[in-house]
């Protein structure tokens, strides 16, 4: 807000530190200015980056999609999957050893017995690795990771790349439009000069 209200670049350095917390992401557009040229936070920034840098306020929107496909990942119910196949894998195991079914058994039951606990243990080693890579994920960037869940971070993100494009948009259609009037506003003035200086050889 500080940075926002400030009427002159002199002063931008008394506005404080520069950062913002994850949380606070979907705050910009509610930021309101009291005075200024933007209507919001989230205005003032995507300004300050067109500016800048222009290319810099793309979004990608395959990565967005896949940050919305993984906020849809229920952890826990995955975990729980995978340990009752683990439990299904040691029972069948069991099964396939006993002396009583051993001559029983089908080449296929065999083959789906020996593969059955490999692929048991490469889920689990999967489910821990996305665990570690969570764990990560929420070290940089949530202000509390051990408090914090993952999936409410993915959609946080999501849900401000939705409205920061939003104002990409709105801002480049409104410098379309000033880009147009500017030009309107030369045509004339290159018009109204033609005419005097055609009045002026007239007469």
């Amino acid at each position: 807000g500080n940075v926002l209200n400030c009427t002159a670049p002199s002063r931008l350095v008394e506005a404080g530190k520069a950062g913002v917390r994850l949380k606070t992401l979907e705050k910009l557009a509610v930021t309101k200015a009291v005075r200024g040229e933007h209507p919001d936070l989230l205005h003032f920034v995507v300004t300050l980056i067109m500016e800048h840098k222009e290319q810099s306020v793309e979004i990608n929107h395959q990565q967005l999609k896949a940050i919305e496909d993984a906020s849809r990942v229920d952890a826990a119910s995955l975990k729980a999957e995978i340990a009752t196949l683990k439990g299904q894998a040691k029972v069948a195991e069991a099964e396939l050893k006993h002396p009583d079914t051993v001559d029983h058994q089908s080449s296929a039951v065999r083959v789906f017995g020996t593969h059955l606990k490999e692929k048991v243990e490469k889920l689990e080693a999967r489910s821990r690795q996305c665990d570690e890579h969570k764990l990560k994920t929420l070290a940089a960037f949530a202000e509390n990771p051990a408090a914090s869940d993952v999936s409410e971070l993915f959609l946080l993100v999501k849900a401000f790349a939705v409205q920061w494009s939003k104002t990409v948009q709105k801002l480049r259609e409104k410098k379309e439009e000033a880009e147009k009037k500017a030009r309107m506003a030369a045509a004339a003035l290159e018009k109204g000069r033609s005419s005097s200086g055609s009045g002026s050889a007239s007469g």
